[in-house]
């Protein structure tokens, strides 16, 4: 909908930047395909209509937050704890505007 964040374009940026992060501990990164995409992930992809859309990318959006929120609390690495806590940030903000989109209580 309009006023709605472009997911796809935040996540390569997020991808990107944890990519330099663990390029710079000298750790690859294997590319993922569709069968690695988790549930959230897949909802959104089949989703339908726009109302399943929004439902969708509210969805995933909680499970990046937490899934985030659980890699900052083990991170020790100062570089990617930033780079992981600066996601976690942004993702928090796509949710509280999603949800404020679908005229629900963004927190």
């Amino acid at each position: 909908p309009d006023g709605a964040p472009d997911l796809g374009k935040n996540a390569k940026d997020h991808a990107a930047a944890l990519r330099t992060q663990f390029q710079a501990l000298g750790r690859g990164t294997a590319p993922i395909t569709t069968a690695d995409l988790d549930a959230p992930t897949r909802r959104l992809a089949e989703a339908g209509t726009a109302a399943e859309r929004l439902d969708a990318a509210i969805a995933l959006e909680a499970s990046l937050v937490a899934d985030y929120r659980r890699a900052v609390e083990q991170l020790s690495e100062p570089g990617i704890l930033q780079t992981a806590a600066t996601i976690l940030a942004g993702h928090s903000q796509q949710h509280a505007l999603l949800r404020k989109l679908a005229g629900r209580n963004p927190f």
